[in-house]
């Protein structure tokens, strides 16, 4: 019985090995690219974030050479009140725009997220909150514009 069905699954591993599946973005290389980032507006923290990441990119040699400029925003809107009108749920908008210009090519890549997040009686709770949206932003905006730098040449 063990045989039999030890069989069965070597079977079944074989096949669905051998199906003809391939990842979508598995010949991507980002590494190749060189970023320089010009100017940043908006939002200094997300910013940061965003130009951390950047780094990685400036320093390597590359015939693809992007200048980038930054602009961030971010938006605190209040979702909902308690009867003693305390905010209890509020929604953060965050945008970025990249102004992408290489050799003889411009381009405006716009990134936006919607997060809804409960209000906290701790101020510094609330914060950290925001810091790690933000960090977690930064990186999603990151990935994006890498996707979109490698279809841009």
């Amino acid at each position: 019985m063990f045989r039999k069905n030890f069989f069965l699954l070597v079977i079944i591993l074989m096949l669905s090995n051998s199906c003809g599946y391939t990842p979508t973005y598995k010949n991507l290389t980002t590494k190749n690219i060189k970023i320089d980032t010009i100017k940043t507006n908006g939002d200094e923290l997300i910013n940061s974030y965003i130009n951390s990441r950047l780094k990685v990119y400036s320093k390597t040699n590359s015939n693809d050479f992007f200048k980038i400029e930054i602009s961030s925003a971010h938006e605190k809107k209040d979702l909902s009140k308690d009867t003693t009108g305390k905010i209890t749920n509020y929604e953060l908008k965050l945008k970025v725009e990249f102004d992408v210009n290489s050799k003889n090519k411009s381009r405006k890549i716009v990134i936006e997220e919607n997060f809804s997040l409960s209000h906290s009686d701790s101020a510094y709770k609330n914060n950290q909150n925001e810091r790690l949206i933000k960090k977690d932003f930064a990186n999603i905006a990151v990935e994006k514009l890498l996707e979109e730098l490698v279809f841009f040449k």
